[in-house]
């Protein structure tokens, strides 16, 4: 479990955060056009949110890219869920992703598998070793344990691109 929270809190942070890229930049900044000036929690707020990913340039052509998720947290869900419901589509339209792990105002984000905004590096423990069994350490908690299986993996979030998520000006931490 702590494994998943160190996890959830990595990626949540970065676009809680909004830190910088490689070029010093806001992951989230106005001269990249993906943070609006709505602050607005609603079905307004969200279309402006859904139009801004629409038009977001790529080699300066539109990117067109559609709108899938609608990250907020989780105090919001209910919030969100009612601002959908105030956008009238033929189809389920976003999909919500609500998180205790994210803080401050809601993004819209297109699909990352066609528009990658995060990405999560892995590696491999010393000599490509992954998993190995090693003796174990007496815990108060857990009692003694002659051997134990440890898990060598270590991992990291970092933000990859501007394209493909926007957020909502005034509503980060």
């Amino acid at each position: 479990i702590a494994a998943s929270q160190a996890e959830l809190d990595a990626a949540f942070g970065i676009l809680s955060d909004n830190g910088n890229l490689a070029d010093g930049s806001a992951l989230f900044n106005a001269t990249d056009a993906n943070l609006i000036t709505s602050s607005t929690k609603d079905a307004a707020g969200i279309g402006q949110g859904v139009s801004a990913l629409r038009n977001m340039l790529i080699n300066t052509k539109a990117s067109d890219a559609d709108a899938k998720f609608l990250i907020c947290p989780s105090a919001d869900e209910s919030a969100a869920r009612s601002a959908l419901v105030g956008l009238s589509f033929d189809r389920p339209y976003l999909e919500i992703v609500p998180s205790a792990y994210m803080s401050g105002g809601w993004i819209v984000m297109a699909d990352p598998e066609s528009f990658p905004t995060l990405a999560r590096g892995t590696m491999r423990g010393s000599g490509g070793v992954s998993l190995r069994f090693g003796p174990g350490k007496p815990n108060n908690k857990e009692g003694s344990r002659d051997l134990v299986f440890e898990g060598l993996h270590s991992y990291d979030y970092a933000a990859v691109s501007r394209t493909g998520a926007v957020r909502a000006a005034g509503v980060h931490r």
